[in-house]
């Protein structure tokens, strides 16, 4: 009898992980992210460098990152889920000819379909959004 009660604690626990049932705390769980880039002044593609993935790190290790990259025309759009944990999500997009420096490019990161950063600069532009900006209980 105590044996089939464990068993039915440790599935329901189980269920609750993977189900989402749990109480979500910032951090923990996917989160749908879109990084955007547009520009304008521009006669080629330009690099863009993008955060992936973000793993909760282990004991005495740095965070387990994953990063994408394109060399793309404008406008740039980009769907990514940062699983897991995560701690920031970041964007940098940059021109990649001489005559093209007085490009203006602006970049923008969306949480769940809402704004957390956006920046507008010339030659190159980085959006950072840090944890605190998608925090699922506001």
């Amino acid at each position: 009898m105590r044996c089939s009660l464990r068993l039915l604690v440790g599935a329901l626990c189980l269920c609750l992980v993977v189900s989402g049932c749990s109480n979500r705390k910032r951090g923990i769980g996917g989160h749908n992210v879109t990084y955007e880039i547009t520009g304008s002044g521009l006669s080629s593609r330009v690099k863009i460098n993008y955060l992936v993935h973000m793993d909760q790190p282990k004991a005495g290790k740095k965070y387990n990152s994953r990063r994408g990259s394109d060399y793309a025309a404008l406008p740039y759009t980009k769907d990514v889920t940062l699983g897991g944990f995560w701690d920031y999500a970041h964007i940098y997009a940059g021109v990649s000819l001489p005559k093209d420096s007085q490009a203006t490019l602006t970049c923008t990161i969306k949480h769940d379909g809402a704004v957390v950063a956006t920046q507008t600069k010339t030659h190159s532009v980085s959006c950072s959004a840090p944890k605190g900006a998608a925090d699922e209980d506001n």
